[in-house]
C-alpha cells in the first residue's frame, strides 16, 4: 500500500488529501480527502479521481468521513468523477460521508447516482465481487442504503 498526502490549500481552507492503492496495480485506490469540498479544493479532488481512473484502478473509494463542508463544486467534482468512472466501466463508492453530507445528497438527488458507503468493507463487500466478475464492468449499483442512512441521521 502506497500513501501521499498532498500540501494543505492556501489561504483559510485546510485540506490533506491521502492516495492509497491496494492490490495489484492499485486495482483498488482510496482517496481520503480532508477538510471542505469546495471552489479551493474541488478541482483537485476531481484530478486525482480522474487520473487514479486512468491508471487502471477497477474501484475507487472517495472516504469523506472528515468533510465538514461541500458546496455546489464539491458535489460537482463527485459528479464528474463518477461520469469518468462509468466511461471507464470503475466501479466507486463515496466513504463514511458526514450527516450534512449525505442529506445534501439526498436533497439533491445525488445520491441514487453516488452510492454511499458506512465503511470501506461495506463498499468493498459490494464493489468487489462485480468487479473481479465482470473485469472493468460498465454495470454499477444504485443503491441508495448507505445515503438514506446517513442522510436520515442528518435529519
Amino acid at each position: 500500500m502506497t500513501s501521499a498526502p498532498t500540501e494543505p490549500a492556501k489561504g483559510t481552507h485546510r485540506r490533506r488529501e491521502t492516495v492509497m492503492e491496494t492490490g495489484e496495480g492499485g486495482w483498488v485506490r482510496l482517496i481520503r480527502h480532508e477538510g471542505d469540498l469546495d471552489m479551493a479544493t474541488a478541482d483537485g479532488l476531481t484530478e486525482r479521481g480522474c487520473a487514479a481512473i486512468s491508471g487502471g484502478t477497477r474501484v475507487l473509494l472517495i472516504d469523506l468521513a472528515r468533510v465538514p463542508f461541500c458546496d455546489p463544486r464539491g458535489l460537482s467534482a463527485l459528479v464528474r468523477i463518477a461520469n469518468h468512472a462509468d466511461r471507464a466501466g470503475c466501479r466507486y463508492g463515496l466513504l463514511a460521508a458526514q450527516p450534512q453530507l449525505a442529506c445534501l445528497l439526498w436533497l439533491t438527488g445525488l445520491g441514487q447516482r453516488l452510492p454511499v458507503f458506512a465503511t470501506g468493507g461495506d463498499a468493498l463487500a459490494q464493489l468487489l465481487p462485480a468487479a473481479d466478475a465482470r473485469g472493468k464492468s460498465a454495470s454499477h449499483p444504485r443503491g441508495r442504503t448507505g445515503t438514506e442512512a446517513a442522510a436520515s441521521r442528518g435529519r
